[in-house]
């Protein structure tokens, strides 16, 4: 499924699991259009369950509660705040593997792209024929390229590449909120670990097609769900 909304582009693949466990959403605010993914914990119940509810109070945030003029840090933890808190309610009582999901959401606020991220999922931004990633997994993996102890492709490989530690839906929640500055002819895609055998710099060729979501999903078959959004500078 592949839908077209403004600034917008998205679209998914079930991959080779058989369950679609990943959600993307996207729409305008008072700030400019918003795009985010999420991604259900393969193993806990209700994994898409999870991802969609997250969205869907993300939504309900974003319509109740208009974006300030200024920066949009504590507006954004608040409205992931909301999502998490969503998500535990799918939860019973005393569940080991409780329903959890990651989340990505960014917001256009002119020339600044807001991001809020919890989880795996990965923003890359594209300038050009120029990529570069703007977030690192939350897992073990992730934290050693962040203390520069490991590559930036470990984070596919590594044996704790998978291990979460943070998630909407278990506490406590590590929220990574900050933001970007860019310009026109600019773009992000926020895509879920799906689309990590993707290589980074493979991305300005693949926004460069007529249909880049097409394009990108095209690449697999993916070994699991993969979904992408596509944020271009209005």
């Amino acid at each position: 499924m592949i839908i077209e909304t403004q600034a917008v582009l998205g679209g998914q693949v079930l991959g080779r699991r058989s369950r679609q466990e990943d959600a993307w959403d996207s729409g305008m605010s008072p700030a400019g259009p918003w795009a985010a993914v999420a991604d259900g914990l393969g193993g806990h119940a209700d994994g898409d369950r999870a991802s969609q509810w997250a969205l869907v109070a993300l939504r309900a945030f974003i319509d109740r509660h208009p974006a300030p003029p200024g920066p949009l840090d504590l507006w954004m933890r608040d409205g992931v705040k909301a999502a998490h808190e969503a998500v535990r309610t799918l939860g019973r009582r005393n569940d080991p593997r409780p329903p959890a999901t990651t989340l990505l959401w960014a917001v256009s606020q002119r020339d600044q792209l807001w991001m809020a991220h919890v989880g795996d999922c990965r923003a890359t931004f594209i300038r050009g024929e120029n990529a570069k990633p703007l977030t690192l997994d939350m897992t073990p993996a992730g934290e050693r390229v962040w203390r520069h102890e490991a590559p930036w492709d470990s984070q596919n490989t590594a044996p704790d590449a998978h291990q979460l530690v943070s998630c909407l839906g278990i506490d406590p929640v590590i929220v990574e909120v900050f933001p970007v500055s860019w310009q026109s002819g600019d773009a992000v895609v926020l895509a879920t670990d799906g689309l990590n055998p993707i290589p980074v710099g493979d991305w300005p060729a693949i926004l460069a097609t007529p249909d880049p979501v097409a394009t990108a999903l095209a690449q697999g078959p993916f070994a699991d769900n993969a979904t992408l959004v596509v944020l271009q500078h209005a």
